[in-house]
């Protein structure tokens, strides 16, 4: 399976201790962190993006949760499964991304 080995934080995507890690991330706010460490980590590269992606960055930096929220609904963020996707919008609407 894609990215499946014994260092892998999360385990296998539909594992119930990974849901539960995933869960927990978000509640707890580390996703947020992980991506705030992310972005930074993009800014400070010498890379260019395409100017849509430029763009969503920017925005999302100075965004606060609803307009994330709309950010990543107009761009068309989501995860695998629906209900991934929902509680990650969930997680940007209540400020925890």
């Amino acid at each position: 399976d894609y990215r499946q080995h014994d260092q892998n934080f999360m385990g296998g995507r539909h594992a119930l201790g990974a849901r539960f890690a995933r869960a927990k991330a978000v509640l707890d706010g580390q996703l947020g962190k992980w991506i705030s460490a992310n972005l930074r980590a993009l800014d400070q590269a010498d890379v260019t993006l395409h100017p849509a992606a430029t763009a969503f960055l920017r925005n999302w930096q100075a965004a606060g949760p609803r307009a994330r929220l709309q950010l990543m609904r107009a761009f068309g963020l989501h995860r695998q499964a629906r209900l991934e996707t929902w509680a990650l919008h969930l997680a940007a609407a209540l400020g925890r991304l």
